[in-house]
């Protein structure tokens, strides 16, 4: 099994409950974001010197959960820090933006990562793809689409034009090629069933995020009954799956640990919302409070190990970490990052 550490690069100042979208940007001070993405690359330094097999990345908009609106500028600067680790591109959001564009940027990142790029393309959550409303319809349809598009550019050999349902290109020809042959290993969304089902039908890898244990395993199920119809099989390696860690001395610690923080946060998020008036603005997609994303693989490091042991059994061959996810202190996500690192990683490298 392999292991990704997720660099969220989260805002860490104090700021509204991630209900509030889109964020106002009077909320965010300047030097606090510096500094954000400053401790951001850092944990993705010692990520690679712990050794995590690879860093990811993610896009996300308006708000202070990540702050990499631009997935390739990010890694292109992670890859100047991160000289070991393969460097997850998971994903850019193919429905808010340019196909041919992104493929163009993801090859040059292949060549400044030295060949070690891996991406994922993803439709994005529904107020991700409100923040451009670049598109109208089907997101999902649209994402589709666009990495067909993508592939087909990186492997033509001559230009082509593209005329298809949502994106028409009468000249594509993408320098520079990527580094790898043929390209980039490329995963898929599982979230959805229907996202399952083409990544099979397409040979991407599979990748799902925040699912229990038995959806994950019913995705997995789609997707290899789906590469089975289309004349391949899957392997471990193909397939991914992002959670989220705290890991402490004991269970009880980790999950009292993990209590008290998220009710610090709520606290702290309703008394900014509160002081600042933070209203959504008219127009603005009502979204109702959302919760604090909890940890799946809490607690000491032998209850962690058994839960990936059980993501590994259900056939997922790389785990997507992130313990830096907001609520909890730097130092404790700290501890649990260098806890898995040592005290997980090693046996599951050997399953």
């Amino acid at each position: 099994m392999q292991f990704s550490f997720f660099s969220s690069t989260s805002y860490m100042g104090p700021a509204p409950g991630m209900a509030v979208w889109p964020m106002p940007p009077r909320l965010c001070d300047r030097s606090i974001a510096a500094a954000s993405i400053e401790r951001g690359l850092a944990v993705c330094a010692r990520a690679d010197a712990l050794g995590y097999d690879w860093v990811s990345l993610s896009e996300h908009h308006y708000g202070i959960l990540t702050l990499t609106p631009s997935t390739t500028v990010m890694a292109a600067a992670v890859s100047q820090v991160v000289k070991r680790a393969k460097i997850a591109v998971l994903g850019p959001l193919l429905s808010v933006g340019n196909p041919v564009r992104t493929a163009e940027e993801l090859a040059l990142l292949d060549h400044l990562t030295d060949g070690r790029l891996i991406v994922l393309f993803l439709q994005g959550t529904p107020n991700e793809t409100l923040a451009y409303e670049a598109l109208d319809g089907d997101s999902r349809a649209i994402t589709q689409e666009g990495i067909e598009l993508v592939l087909k550019a990186w492997t033509d050999g001559q230009p082509f034009a593209w005329r298809g349902r949502h994106f028409d290109f009468p000249h594509v020809g993408v320098w520079p090629r990527p580094r790898q042959e043929p390209h980039p290993f490329v995963f898929g969304s599982g979230n959805h069933e229907d996202s399952a089902r083409f990544a099979g039908r397409h040979g991407l890898g599979l990748a799902m995020s925040f699912l229990p244990l038995a959806s994950a395993a019913q995705r997995i199920a789609i997707y290899r009954a789906e590469a089975d119809k289309a004349g391949w099989k899957p392997e471990a390696k193909h397939i991914l799956y992002r959670g989220i860690g705290h890991l402490a001395e004991t269970d009880g610690k980790a999950e009292q640990e993990i209590a008290e923080a998220t009710e610090a946060r709520i606290a702290a998020a309703r008394t900014i919302e509160s002081e600042q008036n933070c209203a959504p603005p008219p127009g603005a997609p009502v979204v109702e409070r959302a919760p604090v994303f909890q940890p799946l693989f809490k607690g000491s490091a032998r209850r962690v190990s058994e839960i990936a042991r059980g993501f590994h059994e259900a056939g997922v061959g790389t785990l997507d970490i992130a313990f830096h996810w907001g609520p909890t202190s730097y130092e404790q996500q700290l501890r649990s990052m260098t806890m898995f690192a040592e005290q997980v990683m090693p046996a599951g490298h050997a399953w």
